[in-house]
């Protein structure tokens, strides 16, 4: 099972997708962050499970989606989203919603609008 975390650092983001199996292999990772429910930006397919997003200080509603794919024949794993976080004068006002796990995105529709899971 994979999960998400995030931690805001001075105007960052640090994001990472952790894995129970300490022996996976062959798997990338990419992100979306979202600020008030719009998809911000968008790091592509890569072989860390950490990165971070400079927010610039922006406040808003924020959360990131992470996915996992088979490097090999390019299968979706996972997508893991994290908790969503306000963000207002550079600290943590709340938490909205605990993350979700999604295995099989293929029939999970995701209809959200703000924390409205």
């Amino acid at each position: 099972m994979f999960t998400i975390d995030t931690d805001f650092l001075n105007d960052r983001i640090k994001v990472k997708i952790n894995s129970k199996d300490t022996d996976i292999q062959n798997i990338e990772y990419a992100f979306y962050l979202y600020r008030n429910d719009i998809r911000e930006k968008v790091i592509w397919y890569q072989k860390d499970s950490d990165i971070e997003f400079d927010i610039n200080g922006e406040d808003g509603i924020y959360y990131v989606e992470g996915f996992v794919r088979n490097s090999i024949n390019k299968d979706l794993i996972v997508i893991v989203t994290s908790e969503v976080k306000e963000y207002v004068n550079s600290s943590i006002i709340e938490y909205i919603k605990p993350a979700y796990n999604i295995t099989d995105p293929c029939r999970q529709i995701r209809t959200h609008k703000l924390g409205r899971f």
